[in-house]
């Protein structure tokens, strides 16, 4: 696993300095605001920073372009996007909140939450070169999903209400609402939630990625991979039982969809987490 931390004096590098120190292929930036001011245009829109304000961004290449203050600092910490997507919990608060992140890619902390994602971004840090501990991805995925936690909360704090006026962005809405209330266990084809909502698969899926950068295929399996797991960690539960309850329609396609989305076939990854005695 890749990560990278770091205080930024912007004195010396700028934010696309950042984002060419970056991995090539998608990570999320987590950049906090300390002192001083910047503007950033992500996707061909501008967002302003000040103090305490974090930026969150799954796909810093969006970031076109940035000027910043002389006395701008920051605290910055970026991950794999694909390995923070395996921490994230079976609440899907992250499936709404992508939607208004991707929005704006902004939320406003006050003092006391800044220095909570301060001590967060410090306990990723100390850890980070631990790589010889036996279980050095789970402990980095743990402390990560920690620091995703409280940005839930800062996000929840930040935003108590948003409604959707537009009526591209109600569907969005209402596709999300679906998926949190769990009707991907037994239907993951955007043709179901597409028919469900009275409109084509053509337009959910162009809806979708336009408002959020991903397709619907993304957010029904993100919805999905933490009831499978929920699932396989359970020992009284067959892997031909869970097929069945989920609605996959045969074991072996169960099979295929774990190992591609979980990168282990059903099997190993009970062994991976079940003990042998």
């Amino acid at each position: 696993m890749h990560c990278c931390y770091g205080n930024i004096w912007f004195d010396y590098q700028s934010v696309s300095d950042i984002m060419a120190a970056l991995p090539k292929d998608d990570a999320c930036l987590h950049l906090l605001c300390m002192c001083g001011t910047a503007s950033v245009v992500f996707d061909n829109r501008v967002f302003e920073l000040k103090k305490y304000d974090v930026l969150v961004v799954p796909k810093p290449r969006l970031i076109t372009r940035s000027i910043q203050s002389a006395d701008f600092v920051a605290e910055v910490f970026s991950a794999p996007l694909a390995f923070l997507g395996k921490q994230l919990p079976s609440n899907n608060f992250a499936i709404g909140g992508s939607v208004s992140l991707y929005g704006n890619p902004v939320l406003h902390l006050c003092k006391d939450n800044a220095a909570i994602l301060m001590a967060d971004f410090a306990s990723i840090k100390r850890r980070m070169p631990d790589t010889a501990h036996p279980f050095y991805l789970e402990v980095m995925g743990s402390l990560c999903l920690t620091m995703m936690y409280d940005l839930f909360a800062f996000h929840m704090a930040d935003r108590p209400s948003v409604y959707a006026t537009e009526r591209s962005l109600y569907a969005v809405k209402e596709f999300m609402s679906m998926l949190d209330a769990g009707y991907s266990r037994k239907n993951r084809s955007v043709a179901f939630f597409a028919e469900a909502m009275h409109v084509s698969p053509k337009y959910l899926s162009e809806t979708v990625r336009r408002h959020t950068g991903k397709s619907a295929s993304y957010y029904i399996n993100m919805a999905t991979l933490p009831m499978v797991k929920e699932m396989l960690d359970r020992s009284d539960l067959s892997v031909s039982q869970i097929a069945d309850h989920m609605n996959f329609g045969s074991v072996a396609y169960f099979s295929r969809y774990v190992s591609r989305h979980l990168g282990v076939s059903p099997k190993k990854y009970r062994s991976s987490i079940m003990p042998t005695d």
